[in-house]
């Protein structure tokens, strides 16, 4: 399997629309922003939008959190259990931090171009992956990345989550798989940052 590869949800199984209750033990720790919006009757695709922001920013478990003071060294350091994996042309060591923030923004790219092309028909092409010089330029396309990921979420109304993407997946099970993908990586960053401390 190639390092580099992007994820496509409608290959696996359907998931369960997005379940409204819940959020108000969680509103506490989301940005002004994201509490003007919680705070008036929400919108089905607000839901979404409110546990995107959750994934990437929420103060303890989120993309952002997980990424806070990483250092160059660590973020290229690559575990054991990855000795073996290939490493693809033009990326960074397969599981290492640096990796993690190298495949979330490739993937972040082409989720936005699914979800701002959705009533075209087939399947976008996967935009193509910068060049990079270091650790530092990864995070900052990786923000830039989300940037655009979000405001194509953002757009969104309820009368297109029912809109059919890939080969099978309702919009509504394409962006909160989106935000799943983001909890999942800041999972394996969190990992590796522990490994990392705990080295010989």
């Amino acid at each position: 399997m190639r390092t580099g590869y992007v994820r496509r949800p409608w290959q696996r199984g359907t998931e369960r629309p997005v379940d409204r209750t819940g959020l108000d033990s969680a509103r506490r720790s989301l940005p002004r922003a994201s509490l003007e919006a919680y705070d008036h009757a929400m919108r089905a695709a607000e839901v979404l939008l409110l546990a995107f922001d959750h994934a990437w920013e929420h103060k303890w478990e989120s993309l952002q959190s997980a990424l806070q003071g990483v250092e160059v060294q660590e973020a290229e350091w690559q575990a054991p259990a990855y000795a073996e994996a290939e490493r693809e042309q033009g990326w960074p060591l397969p599981g290492s931090i640096a990796w993690q923030v190298a495949h979330v923004a490739h993937c972040k790219r082409y989720y936005t171009e699914v979800i701002t092309q959705r009533a075209r028909p087939g399947e976008p092409a996967t935009p193509p992956r910068p060049s990079h010089q270091g650790f530092e330029e990864e995070v900052v396309d990786l923000r830039a990345a989300h940037a655009a990921q979000r405001a194509a979420i953002a757009a969104l109304g309820d009368t297109d989550l029912e809109t059919r993407v890939g080969s099978s997946m309702s919009l509504v099970e394409f962006v909160t798989m989106c935000t799943r993908h983001d909890v999942w990586h800041a999972s394996q960053i969190a990992v590796a940052r522990r490994l990392y401390r705990q080295r010989g």
